[in-house]
């Protein structure tokens, strides 16, 4: 039996359904920070590629390269569909009374995958996600499980735990290639929520 336990952030109700009652603690708190950390970023990620012509510094223009590979040719229609995306995300992010599902134990055992979402195409449904992630995790994955149900993005590859280590070597001049293609990259739910969570 699911029990759903209403929280507010940032003057915007959703609902934690778990299988227990959640009240005000550090569960809650951690979900609440996450959803106001997360339409803040993503409001943020769009200001930033919104300029013209946009204007990156050199850390942000590698965390692009990381998550999205684009070439010179590629770089203006990159823009278009991650601004489409973070767009579409932050809007469903933004919906009153959103529902955040613990997942059943059964499809994800403790420990296992961090999230899903029901549903496939135009009927894509409720948003799971682990509730006993830390704090960057549980933000990185509201943030990937609503591209997943608002902007229909897929899987091709799982960006977020490796970035640090790509920025470090690269911003020292140690050469390394982004993980995933332009193509990929645009498709796959975690090229943009770490896009969103490290370009600010």
């Amino acid at each position: 039996m699911s029990h759903d336990t209403a929280v507010m952030a940032g003057g915007i109700r959703f609902y934690l359904c778990g299988r227990t009652a959640y009240p005000l603690g550090p569960v809650v708190h951690k979900f609440q920070t996450a959803m106001i950390s997360a339409r803040t970023k993503l409001a943020s990620a769009i200001a930033a590629i919104s300029g013209n012509p946009v204007n990156l510094d050199a850390r942000q223009q590698l965390v692009l390269e990381y998550c999205f590979n684009p070439n010179a040719a590629q770089l203006q229609a990159t823009y278009v569909e991650i601004r489409r995306v973070l767009s579409a995300t932050l809007t469903g992010l933004r919906t009153a009374d959103l529902k955040l599902h613990e997942p059943d134990p059964a499809v994800i055992p403790a420990g296992g995958a961090e999230g899903y979402v029901v549903g496939l195409g135009r009927f894509r449904g409720a948003i799971h996600t682990r509730f006993d992630l830390n704090a960057a995790r549980t933000l990185n994955n509201v943030i990937h499980e609503a591209t997943h149900k608002f902007a229909r993005t897929v899987d091709r590859g799982y960006l977020a735990n490796n970035i640090d280590l790509f920025l470090t070597l690269r911003q020292q001049g140690i050469p390394g290639n982004a993980p995933i293609t332009n193509a990929n990259g645009l498709l796959n739910a975690d090229s943009y929520s770490a896009f969103t969570t490290n370009l600010t």
